[in-house]
């Protein structure tokens, strides 16, 4: 613990936060859960059913005026299928999963602090441990979320359960920053300001009022989850994600009527979202419109987005 003065002439301590940015947690945290048996990027699964790849922008008139257009498309960004290229060696075979259940995460930079309060000690953290705090905003936005997307998801925080950045590096080598991370649900936190733990997995103290809480660790979760996915073929992945598109958009509404800015963000998105799209037409144009509705909700409220679904390897 490190003290500072004030201009007032007032200490301050400062709890030392991990080693290392949010994001370059995340980052590989999130490239690790994809090589796992159960989880993939919403945008390889769409690729998968729809078709589409890649696609460059071209501003050349000549290549448009062959095809009868007297000016380049409208176009969308589908930020996260740069992730298919390194999952490619995993494509075939493979059975892909129909958007009926879904995993939805907020990451966070945890501090490391080494003295225990009491009630803490008193709750089982006995020892050094991590602290993330939880903004009201946001963990009101999860709780909704989670509330729209009941059975048919997951909504959780993620944390690494080590501070160094020595250890971020190991872990990144040894691909096993999942197994040393913590994933508490949304609303297992609910009312509480703070997540204190010692371990990886789902176990800690929250706080206001210390509440011990035990639950499976986040890759026991999703094999519960995948093993009440029902038996349907893979055209119900339309209606799946209008039932997604329709719980994020709920849960827009309700932070706007709150006059939550991000909700207004997204909604703008929104706007651009269904201008871009007038052009396309056919049986997968309201998929894809559904698609990039809930990637925009993530974009605009900060959270990622899987979907979850067994893998078959060769």
């Amino acid at each position: 613990m490190r003290w500072v003065r004030l201009a007032s002439g007032i200490s301050e301590s400062i709890v030392p936060a991990a080693e290392f940015e949010e994001r370059e947690f995340e980052t590989p945290l999130y490239n690790q859960l994809q090589q796992t048996n159960l989880v993939w990027s919403p945008g390889q699964v769409l690729e998968g059913h729809i078709g589409f790849d890649y696609a460059a922008l071209c501003f050349d008139q000549r290549i448009w005026d062959i095809h009868g257009y007297d000016r380049p498309l409208d176009g969308v960004l589908l930020d996260d299928l740069f992730l298919i290229r390194h999952l490619r060696h995993f494509r075939e075979p493979r059975s892909l999963p129909n958007f009926e259940i879904n995993l939805f995460i907020q990451s966070k930079r945890p501090d490391h602090l080494k003295n225990v309060a009491q009630k803490l000690r008193e709750k089982g953290i006995q020892g050094p441990y991590w602290r993330i705090n939880i903004n009201p905003d946001q963990q009101h936005i999860l709780e909704t979320l989670a509330a729209h997307v009941g059975s048919k998801g997951l909504v959780c925080y993620a944390a690494a359960a080590f501070h160094r950045l020595s250890q971020l590096y190991g872990h990144i080598r040894s691909r096993n920053i999942v197994e040393n991370s913590t994933f508490p649900e949304a609303q297992q936190l609910s009312g509480h300001s703070k997540w204190n733990y010692c371990e990886p997995g789902n176990v800690g103290v929250a706080n206001v009022e210390p509440e011990f809480i035990e639950g499976l660790p986040l890759l026991n979760r999703l094999e519960a989850l995948s093993s009440e996915l029902a038996n349907e073929p893979d055209e119900k992945f339309r209606r799946n994600l209008k039932v997604l598109a329709n719980s994020v958009n709920a849960c827009a509404e309700e932070a706007s009527s709150e006059q939550e800015a991000r909700a207004a963000l997204f909604f703008q998105r929104l706007s651009a979202i269904s201008v871009s799209l007038d052009a396309i037409s056919g049986e997968n144009a309201d998929a894809l419109l559904d698609f990039l509705t809930v990637q925009a909700f993530c974009v605009s409220f900060g959270v990622r987005w899987f979907t979850v679904g067994r893998k078959r390897y060769a």
